[in-house]
């Protein structure tokens, strides 16, 4: 298990395989309403306290689960502060193609200029493709990364799971501030 402090609200946490098995975390718990989920997380976030110091007990928490294709995971944990009234937001990972890397630089750039703080990563395709993964938060209206689809194209929510498969991972969030600042 490998624990990523991203703030003090979000936390980063890579599971292996064999790691989901001892966490109890399956095919039959990935409903997120299920006792046995509830279970596999509580025990999961007692672990994570206990080596990295972050609660996810006390507050409401947003938890967002991607598996991978060696048949572990990641999964983001998101807490709201305390006392916060309303829905929470629902984030969600979109991931961006671009037939041309000067395209995904002004990109890059223009990310670095707004000082755009949620997740981030640049991977390679095949060919001569890149893609670029974006975390914003669910039905926005104005969306501030609306800009993005004038320098490529939008990709299916389902697309992220293949680019573990089909591209090579190049950078995250520090990496993408600076190729905007090429």
């Amino acid at each position: 298990m490998e624990l990523i402090v991203i703030s003090d609200t979000k936390l980063k946490i890579i599971l292996t395989q064999v790691d989901m098995q001892n966490f109890g975390l399956g095919t039959e718990t990935q409903d997120g309403e299920s006792p046995a989920t509830r279970r596999a997380l509580r025990r999961l976030f007692d672990e994570v306290k206990r080596r990295s110091g972050f609660d996810a007990t006390q507050d409401k928490v947003l938890v967002q689960l991607w598996r991978s294709s060696d048949g572990g995971c990641e999964i983001y944990v998101t807490r709201t502060s305390e006392g916060q009234k309303g829905e929470v937001a629902q984030y969600k990972k979109w991931v961006y193609t671009f037939e041309k890397l000067p395209a995904l630089l002004s990109v890059c750039e223009a990310l670095t200029h707004m000082e755009y703080t949620r997740e981030m990563q640049v991977w390679r395709g095949r060919g001569k493709s890149w893609h670029m993964v974006v975390e914003g938060v669910e039905g926005e209206k104005l969306s501030p990364l609306s800009f993005i689809e004038e320098f490529g194209t939008r990709e299916k929510s389902a697309y992220l799971s293949l680019l573990s498969e089909h591209a090579r991972y190049i950078c995250g969030a520090d990496g993408v501030r600076q190729m905007g600042a090429m």
